[in-house]
């Protein structure tokens, strides 16, 4: 029968007695000169027509592989990658993936069946490890006023978040609202997170204060000593510089100048009163643009003085 030997699982070996026209019995109970098997203890009587015997018997091991993978499914968000290995404790055993990698371990980021072998000293068996990927959510994040800029003295900006899977999200917004629109009132970086079953997704919007910087200029004062309206003052809306007010009177003589916005002409001349009269100014400032840039402006325009 020879050397006890060794099979792999779903394998047999036929053992043969020899000795062809003899009589055979194993111990199994088979009487045949060869019979095939599995694992097990075998042994056989062969004897010939006048009553001799001969006794042999040997061992049939099977080199059962162990599973080095107690988890066999897996789950990845779009744009993730996940290492597929074997536990600890199968140092003696070559493992690879036939056809993908021969290291041990596999790094994937699609979804899909995949297969290691396993090899021992004897056998190669064959593990199907699982992964699923799971769609990261769909989201888009509108701003509603359609500029990343509002001046949040007289306006405010409407961030809405749109998802194509929104009933089976759920989301956060860094504000800690969880509606799907939000009203911003000021100044900062907004964001939205999104997660589904086991995904998530991050949308941001940086939103600036910007108010564009103005200057009202009255049409007409009366210097009359009352204390209401007697003094022609420009007055300022927003970041203001450089300012100069310039005053004319109808013959184009400069009766009055200033570089201080805090100050007004009374509608005086060298100490003396003006007349009644329409008087020509001229106002030039500069401004911060919504893009962070300085402007000059300049504005000419008429000034009634009234008592």
């Amino acid at each position: 029968l020879g050397n006890d030997t060794t099979i792999c699982i779903n394998e047999t070996v036929t053992l043969d007695a020899r000795n062809p026209g003899w009589n055979y019995v194993w111990n199994l109970g088979e009487t045949t000169q060869t019979i095939t098997v599995s694992e097990g203890f075998f042994k056989v009587i062969v004897s010939d027509s006048i009553g001799c015997n001969k006794i042999d018997s040997i061992k049939v091991f099977l080199d059962l592989i162990p599973d080095p993978y107690p988890i066999k499914q897996f789950e990845i968000c779009e744009g993730e990658n996940i290492n597929l290995e074997p536990d600890t404790g199968f140092a003696a055993f070559n493992i690879n993936w036939p056809g993908l990698s021969t290291n041990t371990f596999l790094n994937v980021d699609e979804g899909g069946e995949y297969y290691s072998a396993v090899t021992s000293n004897y056998c190669t068996d064959t593990f199907m490890l699982t992964v699923t990927k799971i769609d990261t959510p769909d989201i888009a994040l509108i701003n509603i006023l359609g500029r990343n800029t509002a001046c949040f003295d007289n306006e405010s900006i409407s961030l809405l978040l749109v998802d194509s899977n929104l009933p089976l999200s759920s989301y956060e917004w860094s504000t800690g609202e969880i509606t799907s629109e939000i009203i911003v009132t000021e100044e900062g970086n907004y964001y939205v997170n999104v997660t589904n079953i086991a995904c998530e997704a991050i949308k941001e919007i940086a939103i600036k204060e910007y108010c564009l910087s103005q200057l009202y200029i009255p049409n007409a004062f009366t210097p009359n000593g009352e204390g209401l309206n007697d003094i022609f003052i420009p007055i300022p809306y927003g970041e203001i510089t450089n300012y100069q007010l310039l005053v004319f009177d109808r013959w184009g003589e400069e009766i009055f100048s200033t570089k201080d916005l805090n100050v007004g002409w009374d509608g005086t001349y060298k100490g003396n009163p003006c007349q009644i009269d329409v008087y020509v100014y001229k106002a030039t400032y500069d401004f911060i643009t919504e893009n962070q840039g300085i402007k000059t402006k300049a504005r000419v325009g008429t000034v009634t003085l009234l008592r």
